[in-house]
């Protein structure tokens, strides 16, 4: 009886220790908070997006993204890539920053042509917290960020042919 009962203890502390998966690393937290901030941001909730935003670009990333939901439609946001960079420009030492590739689906509300960016992100390690510091369209279509786009519209044709008159 006891061994069965002490078999039946191990076993369900075993269970239980196996989803227990430990800590996440450093750059599983650097994923999860990227994935965070462009989820938010892509359905418009940008005060929560800003949660993983460093202080001194919160205003630059309000500004950027003010045109989402308003003037712009984000169809979808796809994390392409995240690769670990050296800390500076003199460092060989890879270090707590990352850079995060986004591919940006969108569209302008008032012009359902899709059109693709991407945009790099770049996270610095904060303690135990990822913050990104750097955001940029590095390819694709502009206007994403506010920029100013001209789109210039085909030439309308009537499309009656001219009347003749016979005298």
């Amino acid at each position: 009886m006891f061994t069965r009962r002490l078999a039946a203890s191990i076993a369900t502390v075993s269970f239980l220790a196996m989803g227990c998966g430990g800590q996440h690393t450093s750059l599983s937290r650097a994923q999860e908070s990227a994935t965070e901030l462009n989820t938010n941001a892509r359905f418009g909730r940008l005060q929560l997006a800003s949660e993983y935003v460093s202080p001194k670009e919160k205003k630059g990333f309000f500004e950027r993204h003010a045109s989402w939901g308003n003037h712009i439609r984000v169809l979808d946001t796809e994390m392409l890539a995240m690769d670990v960079v050296p800390d500076g420009p003199k460092s060989e030492k890879k270090g707590d920053t990352v850079v995060v590739t986004v591919k940006v689906a969108w569209t302008f509300m008032d012009d359902q042509d899709l059109r693709v960016s991407l945009v790099s992100q770049k996270w610095k390690e904060n303690g135990e917290a990822w913050h990104m510091i750097k955001e940029e369209r590095v390819e694709g279509d502009p206007g994403l960020f506010g920029d100013k786009v001209i789109v210039v519209s085909p030439e309308q044709h009537s499309k009656q042919f001219a009347t003749i008159h016979i005298d």
